[in-house]
């Protein structure tokens, strides 16, 4: 990936978000197999081409400042910062760098920085997805893994907010800091393998295809927002309630004349600002761009 410099940020930054990694042949990491196979498949194809401006990659220095504050061990028991690799069949391997694993305790801990609403909401299936799959390729190593659990660093977290949310009765995170536990049964392992390996099933199969031919990514994977039915009144510009179908939205305009129905045509929003592959992708060209163009 080429790192542009347009709002000629200090060089210590672009060289901070400049990697010399290369793809290996038949084999990629937890947190790639997590995102879309389009999309990893376009950026492994076009890693050359694709270009990033160091402005967009402040979330990325958050997180490794964040890794490399907490890297090290922090007592005999527990081994940090571990690169592992597990073969998957015969073709494929998984590799990856967890942060933290006691020996004691068998469990796993990963740092992450996030926004209040993934907390908010719960929003945790990628998380917990991303843990399993370390802990499954841990027991492949011969570590036994009980549980899991997300350190969480809260980017926007509020004091005045906390306040507001506990007089409304609504929750919201008691400290900028928290932690998330998930415990891991028979069942989970069996699961997430049965996951893993047709996953890279569909890769395999995909490698083989042209670009255009290797199947869009899923709504899941696009952050696609879906179609909403806004609830207005009269001129004013924010909504009295966004509906998910057109149904619910028309209940409403039972309560008040002046209430009028707004389409809002759904969003790929990974598409939009994420995917770094998105140039090479055709669905977003024939999609995502076009809307962007107004076409």
């Amino acid at each position: 990936m080429k790192v542009t410099n347009k709002y000629n940020l200090p060089d210590a930054i672009v060289k901070a978000l400049t990697s010399d990694y290369q793809y290996k042949p038949y084999q990629f990491s937890v947190t790639t197999i997590l995102s879309g196979i389009k999309s990893f498949l376009l950026a492994k194809r076009h890693q050359n081409e694709i270009e990033m401006d160091a402005s967009e990659g402040i979330n990325m220095l958050f997180g490794t400042a964040v890794h490399n504050i907490f890297e090290g061990k922090q007592n005999e028991d527990e081994l940090a910062e571990e690169y592992i690799k597990v073969q998957v069949n015969d073709l494929y391997k998984i590799s990856g760098r967890f942060d933290l694993y006691n020996l004691k305790t068998e469990e796993i801990t990963d740092y992450k920085t996030c926004s209040v609403w993934k907390i908010k909401f719960k929003d945790y299936d990628d998380w917990r997805r991303q843990l399993l799959i370390y802990a499954w390729m841990l027991r492949k190593k011969g570590f036994n893994v009980k549980r899991a659990k997300i350190t969480a660093l809260i980017k926007d977290w509020k004091k005045n907010e906390l306040k507001l949310a506990k007089l409304k009765g609504e929750f919201y995170p008691e400290a900028p800091i928290i932690n998330i536990l998930f415990d891991f049964f028979e069942d989970d392992y069996e699961e997430i393998e049965k996951w893993i390996v047709n996953r890279f099933n569909q890769i395999q199969n995909a490698e083989l295809l042209s670009d255009d031919d290797i199947p869009i990514c899923s709504e899941e994977e696009r952050w696609y927002t879906g179609d909403k039915f806004a609830v207005m009144k009269g001129n004013n510009k924010k909504a009295i309630k966004v509906c998910d179908t057109e149904e619910e939205a028309e209940e409403y305009l039972k309560l008040d004349s002046a209430y009028h129905i707004e389409y809002r045509k759904g969003k790929n929003k990974k598409c939009e600002d994420y995917c770094n592959a998105c140039e090479f992708c055709n669905f977003y060209k024939e999609n995502v761009k076009e809307e962007e163009n107004g076409n």
